[in-house]
């Protein structure tokens, strides 16, 4: 049987001990909310991971209304516990027993949890998570761990949709309940950019997440993707790609109205395109492929996202049903 404390500590950088109410402090520069001498709030776990190991969407996060930020921190801190469990496995099933955990947890909400992520998720103000979502987008992640290769455009769909759509329409559904469609539209598109950083790394292990009639028309093969540097056709290839990516964004920006709620989908948008330009800027060098929105830069993109939402919001005549 899985425990909590066996989920909670399946990772090496994780605090060795539990004290009575609350969670060891991991090492950190960063001043937390404190409830005795060593411990923090669930909240501040919640930070504490996104700093640690998705810092791009800590920051992003700062740019989303004060009201729904902790709901939103947990949510995200969620998500990265479950992502990293899913892709990167590496005993399927002992990855599928703790995935199985998390979903007994989310099944109880929103009742307390032991685990600081899902009483984090209970204490956040706001309206309450839709539960069947919260199951419907963690059993999409376990349907992950079940390898499958990518016949066609619809095992694709599917792919992006498990990992971008589903989490897309609960964010917009917990934000606007009228937005969860949306949300879902823009989630399978932040799944996009993601997915495509991803490719070298995978075709080095053997196998691509691309229809197969895609590579095969492009006279391509996963030891040609994994190259370093690659070739000209396959710099061709990922171009082809972006500017698919690139497309869809465009006709997404015409086709749907902006809604409040889709601000934290449009910010991780814009990072994850910016990194795809990087990509491309560096003729699709693996090693870049992993390589972080620079701080600095960081800053100034969510910025400059932020303020294109807003003007969204305040000219909805750009809509084009």
């Amino acid at each position: 049987m899985v425990t909590g404390r066996d989920v909670w500590l399946c990772r090496t950088d994780r605090p060795t001990r539990r004290m009575a109410g609350a969670w060891p402090r991991p090492p950190t520069h960063r001043p937390v909310e404190l409830v005795g001498s060593d411990v923090m709030t669930p909240q501040a776990y919640c930070q504490d991971v996104l700093d640690r190991r998705a810092p791009e969407w800590r920051v992003m996060l700062s740019f989303t209304p004060a009201g729904t930020r902790s709901m939103l921190e947990a949510l995200y801190a969620l998500r990265v516990e479950i992502e990293d469990l899913a892709i990167h496995a590496v005993e399927p099933g002992v990855a599928a027993t703790k995935l199985q955990w998390w979903r007994d947890g989310l099944s109880a909400y929103p009742e307390t949890h032991d685990h600081p992520i899902l009483v984090a998720l209970a204490q956040a103000g706001g309206k309450p998570l839709d539960r069947s979502r919260l199951l419907t987008w963690c059993d999409g992640w376990g349907s992950e761990l079940q390898y499958r290769e990518i016949e066609d455009e619809r095992d694709l769909d599917d792919l992006l949709m498990r990992r971008g759509g589903h989490f897309g329409a609960l964010v917009a559904d917990a934000l606007d309940r009228n937005a969860a469609l949306a949300g879902q539209h823009w989630g399978v598109l932040a799944a996009w950019p993601r997915h495509l950083l991803r490719l070298p790394r995978q075709a080095a292990q053997g196998h691509v997440e691309l229809p197969v009639a895609w590579l095969h028309d492009a006279g391509l093969t996963p030891m040609q993707l994994a190259a370093t540097p690659p070739e000209t056709p396959v710099q061709t290839f990922y171009g082809r790609l972006i500017q698919q990516v690139e497309q869809r964004l465009e006709h997404l920006q015409t086709t749907q109205p902006s809604r409040p709620a889709l601000l934290p989908h449009r910010l991780e948008l814009a990072l994850a395109m910016q990194r795809l330009a990087r990509w491309r800027h560096r003729q699709f060098e693996a090693s870049a492929a992993q390589q972080a929105v620079p701080p600095i830069r960081r800053l100034g993109i969510l910025w400059q996202a932020a303020r294109r939402h807003r003007r969204a919001l305040r000219q909805p005549s750009h809509f084009q049903p």
